[in-house]
C-alpha cells in the first residue's frame, strides 16, 4: 500500500481497500486485440465516468490513476512481453465501479490467467465470458455480485472450480452463467435470491458430475439447466418453490439415471417439453419413469407437454400416464 500512496496525489491522505488482483500473460494475443506487450483492462463500457476512479499497479513498476472510460480501455504497454500480476485499488469512501466485461472485448480474453483476489470487484453481465485460460481455484475474498450475472463464466473452458463459490450471493439475473465450461466439476451451492429465470446454467458442462444445489426462491424457469452435461449422474437439489418450466432440463444428459419424482413440486410445473430428450430405456430406468408419471398425475396439472425421448415405462406407470393424457397432457416416450 505504501507504494500506492507514494505514487498518487489526491490532495489529502487516502486509504485503499483490498485490491482486485489478476495474473495476465500479454503474449496470449488474439487477432484484432492488443499487442503481445500490452494489456487492456476491459472495464464495463456501461460504467459512467463519474463512477470510475481507481488505481492500477501494472506489475512492472508502473502505476496509473484511472478516472474515465477513455482511460480505462487504453492498453498498458510493457517493456517486455510476459506474465504480470496486476492490482486494481479502489480508494475508500469513493463510489467506484471496478467491473470487467470481457463479453464486450472478445479479442482480449486469452490474456487473463487468474484472479487471485476479488477485492473491490463488481460483476457485470459477461464479466469473464470467453476467458478460456481463467483459473479461479486460488482466489481469495468474496466478490460483489449485485448486477446481472448472466454469462459471467460462459465458455471459460479451463475453469474447473471456483474457490469460495458457496459464499457468493448472486443478487442479479442468473442465465448461462457456466454455459460451455467444459471442464467445470465442483460440488456447489448456488445462492440466487432474486433471479426470476435460471436457464442454461450448466449447458454443455461435459465434465460436470458433482452435487449441485440451487437456492433460487424467485425463479420460475429451469430450462436447459443441464443440457448436454453428458456425464452428469448426480441428482441436483432444487430449492425453487416457484418453478413452472423445466423444458430441456436433462436434454442430452446421456449418463443421467436418477429418480426425479421428488426433485421438484410437480403440482406447479406447466412445461416439460424435451425434458429428457435424447434419452432411451438403454440409459434410463423404467421404474424411475413410472415414479415420475405417478408424481405428475398426483400433481394435478393439465395440458402439459412432457418429452421423455424414447424412455419406456412399465405397467406400473401406465395408469398414471393414461390419467395425464385424459387431463390434456401430450407425452412423448418409448411406451410400455
Amino acid at each position: 500500500m505504501r507504494n500506492i500512496s507514494q505514487n498518487f496525489t489526491f490532495g489529502n491522505q487516502w486509504s485503499f481497500g483490498d485490491p482486485f488482483t489478476i495474473v495476465i500473460d500479454t503474449r496470449n494475443t488474439k487477432t484484432g486485440g492488443s499487442a503481445s506487450n500490452e494489456f487492456l483492462f476491459p472495464q464495463n463500457p456501461n460504467t459512467l465516468d463519474s463512477y470510475i476512479n481507481f488505481l492500477v499497479d501494472w506489475g512492472d513498476g508502473q502505476f496509473s490513476r484511472i478516472t474515465s472510460q477513455s482511460q480505462a480501455t487504453v492498453p498498458h504497454t510493457y517493456a517486455t512481453p510476459g506474465i504480470y500480476t496486476v492490482n486494481f485499488y479502489k480508494p475508500k469512501g469513493i463510489s467506484t465501479i471496478l467491473s470487467p466485461r470481457y463479453e464486450n472485448y472478445p479479442n482480449e480474453t486469452n490474456k487473463l490467467l487468474k484472479v487471485l483476489r476479488w477485492g473491490q470487484f463488481n460483476n457485470a453481465r459477461g464479466s469473464f465470458s470467453g476467458c478460456a485460460n481463467l483459473d479461479l481455484s486460488e482466489v481469495e475474498g468474496t466478490p460483489i455480485f449485485n448486477g446481472n450475472a448472466g454469462s459471467n463464466f460462459r465458455n471459460c473452458t479451463n475453469l474447473t472450480t471456483i474457490k469460495g463459490l458457496n459464499n457468493i450471493i448472486f443478487r442479479g439475473a442468473f442465465i448461462q452463467v457456466f454455459n460451455g465450461c467444459v471442464n467445470f466439476n465442483q460440488t456447489c451451492t448456488l445462492n440466487v435470491p432474486n433471479a426470476t429465470s435460471t436457464t442454461h446454467v450448466f449447458y454443455g458442462c461435459s465434465k460436470l458430475n458433482s452435487q449441485v444445489t440451487l437456492n433460487a426462491p424467485s425463479t420460475s424457469t429451469l430450462t436447459n439447466f443441464f443440457q448436454n452435461s453428458t456425464i452428469l449422474n448426480v441428482l441436483p437439489i432444487f430449492n425453487t418453490p416457484n418453478v413452472v418450466d423445466v423444458s430441456d432440463m436433462f436434454n442430452g444428459c446421456t449418463a443421467f439415471n436418477k429418480d426425479v419424482s421428488t426433485m421438484l413440486d410437480w403440482s406447479k410445473v406447466t412445461n416439460m417439453t424435451r425434458f429428457m430428450f435424447g434419452k432411451s430405456s438403454a440409459n434410463y430406468n423404467a421404474t424411475y419413469y413410472d415414479n415420475l408419471l405417478i408424481a405428475l398425475d398426483a400433481g394435478g396439472q393439465t395440458g402439459v407437454t412432457l418429452g421423455m425421448g424414447s424412455i419406456k415405462h412399465t405397467s406400473a406407470g401406465l395408469a398414471a400416464k393414461n390419467n395425464l393424457i385424459a387431463k390434456g397432457w401430450t407425452i412423448t416416450d418409448g411406451g410400455v
